[in-house]
């Protein structure tokens, strides 16, 4: 059998199939090692985040993740406003709450529904009233506003 040179090869590849090759040899030497360079980059970057960026959440919301999304909510609206009384716990604990309260009104359309949202608004208003009463925790109105208003936006993109 005899060996074909290169010559031959280049024959083939710019002749036979000089559409392709010379289509696409800018994507081949140019564009195609930097997407996979750029895929590398992304995945690592993605691995990084989810190994050095992870949230650790109290034991009592590990397995909810509504109530981690308002627990993550809740500790930046505290963070923010220096309010150091509120432990991790408590505050899972807040967060379970007000799970509970968007549960209780969620329905159909409930996301268009002005009353439904003003109820919502109100009964979370209702329970950091019951905390500051039966626990004596005592935050100002405008950081309750904020929770109220943070928490409908949450929850009106996941319920």
């Amino acid at each position: 059998m005899k060996r074909k040179s290169i010559s031959r090869w280049w024959t083939i590849l710019t002749d036979e199939l000089g559409w392709l090759w010379v289509n696409n040899l800018f994507y081949l030497l140019c564009i195609a090692p930097s997407v996979i360079c750029g895929f590398l980059f992304t995945s690592f970057h993605s691995y990084l985040f989810l190994v050095l960026a992870t949230v650790s959440y109290p034991e009592r919301i590990k397995h909810n993740v509504h109530a981690q999304a308002f627990y993550g909510v809740l500790t930046a609206l505290f963070d923010d406003a220096q309010v150091d009384d509120i432990t991790p716990g408590f505050a899972a604990e807040i967060a379970e709450e007000i799970t509970a309260i968007i549960a209780k009104h969620s329905q159909v359309d409930w996301t268009n529904n002005q009353t439904i949202h003003d109820r919502i608004s109100q009964d979370i208003d209702d329970l950091f009233y019951e905390y500051e009463k039966n626990r004596n925790v005592i935050l100002d109105f405008d950081i309750i506003d904020k929770i109220i208003e943070n928490v409908k936006t949450v929850a009106l993109r996941r319920f």
